[in-house]
């Protein structure tokens, strides 16, 4: 209950500032020093906030124990913020291993705390304990990792454009998130609770593995790409590469796990889930173009281009509510192919809204993207082929056919690379993770 709210506010908690710093090119002490004051200050007054709102979410659920809750867990916007900067400067100097060491510390100290207040009988003050200690974690580790130290509060010289920026930035996560949960809210308040729950699990079954490279590779991509916004060639040479990387990583997988969605939901999560096989192969055809949407960001904000990318929001996220209001008449289904129909007819208007103007061209992207975007496909038909004669010929079951069908792909990749000197030469690239996004430090 406390945690909507919060989740909610957490939006608000960089203010966009973390990427200002990183695709600032001539980023001045001062002005590092100015946004760790403006981020310090908005974690504070996000505590202050979620202080004075805790009556009203006790009085909202009609729980007394959701306001001192509220009030414990406002003490992570104030610790967040002092760490927001170090955060961003560990990035923008490619220091992964720095902040791979705190993201392991983090859950490390967090999932302890919890387990410790839980078997002392804390009961939910254990959840609480586990964000505060988490959060302390992470602020003291970043402290700890990055040796730049706040000054004096003050308002240096191109403070203000930093913070225009971030609030474009920042604009544009409140949309895309609206936009990414208006499905939901839909499907939930006209379909009810087990038409929303298939959706919900498909999805996120979908998005998953794919948040989990997306993540990462933009955590790279958006600093080196900031690095080398004054060059264009080699700008252009850096996000090839990036792209190819993050498509060769994505496609199979999202290619797998539409042939194998049967197997995957009955084997993790029963068969009382496989109605929501359909909805999650429709997603799938949204999966596919995801990588190629999402690297729009990695240009608009390396080049500082906050403004542009605030604007598409703009545009894009009333066609999606519409599709889905549409799509709703449909049921869940029909909000899923709605989804699918508005991703694909906003692609390319996206990709040339977001290049006009910069070093990447449609081109650029093809050219990145043709051959991973080929083999998973193809290789798609072959898992296909495989399922198939398994399903009629054998009694197989998931495991056993999950195995088949992946080790048939696999075998179909092996040859592809033993007759293809193009591909051997993209596999060498993406083992040099380095290399694929343009070698700069």
């Amino acid at each position: 209950m406390v945690m909507i709210a919060a989740s909610y506010l957490a939006l608000f908690r960089e203010m966009g500032l973390s990427a200002a710093t990183i695709q600032k090119e001539d980023l001045t002490d001062a002005q590092t020093n100015s946004m760790f004051w403006i981020n310090a200050v908005i974690g504070c007054l996000l505590t202050a906030l979620t202080v004075a709102i805790a009556p009203v979410l006790s009085a909202l659920y009609h729980e007394p124990k959701v306001a001192p809750l509220a009030i414990w867990i406002a003490i992570c916007f104030a610790l967040g913020g002092l760490s927001v900067q170090h955060r961003a400067l560990l990035r923008r100097h490619l220091r992964f291993g720095a902040l791979a060491a705190v993201d392991i510390l983090r859950p490390v100290v967090s999932v302890t705390v919890g387990i410790g207040m839980a078997l002392s009988g804390a009961g939910v003050w254990s959840l609480v304990g586990m964000h505060i200690a988490g959060w302390s974690a992470e602020t003291v580790g970043l402290w700890l990792a990055c040796p730049w130290r706040p000054g004096r509060p003050a308002l240096a010289e191109g403070t203000r454009k930093m913070v225009s920026f971030g609030g474009y930035l920042t604009g544009f996560n409140l949309l895309n998130y609206f936009a990414r949960n208006a499905d939901k809210i839909l499907i939930g308040r006209l379909c009810g609770a087990t038409p929303l729950g298939l959706y919900a699990k498909a999805y996120e079954l979908l998005v998953m593995p794919l948040w989990l490279i997306n993540t990462p590779m933009s955590s790279v991509a958006i600093p080196t790409l900031s690095k080398l916004q004054s060059d264009p060639v080699r700008y252009r040479r850096a996000f090839g590469k990036a792209m190819m990387v993050i498509t060769y990583m994505t496609t199979p997988i999202t290619v797998v796990l539409a042939v194998l969605s049967m197997e995957i939901i009955s084997l993790l999560l029963g068969d009382q889930w496989l109605d929501s096989v359909r909805i999650f192969r429709v997603l799938a055809v949204v999966a596919l173009g995801q990588p190629v949407a999402g690297a729009t960001g990695w240009v608009f904000v390396s080049l500082g281009r906050g403004r542009r990318m605030f604007l598409w929001a703009l545009i894009s996220v009333p066609c999606y509510v519409a599709s889905f209001a549409i799509g709703i008449h449909w049921g869940v289904m029909g909000v899923a192919v709605a989804y699918a129909i508005c991703e694909q007819a906003l692609r390319w208007p996206l990709l040339l809204f977001a290049y006009h103007g910069t070093p990447i061209r449609i081109r650029d992207l093809i050219a990145a993207c043709w051959r991973p975007f080929g083999l998973s496909l193809v290789g798609g038909l072959v898992m296909i082929a495989v399922r198939a004669g398994l399903l009629i010929h054998t009694t197989a079951g998931p495991v056993m056919r999950i195995t088949l069908v992946v080790a048939s792909a696999m075998l179909f990749s092996a040859v592809v690379l033993l007759i293809s000197q193009a591909f051997r030469r993209d596999v060498r690239e993406l083992v040099d993770y380095r290399h694929c996004l343009g070698g700069t430090r």
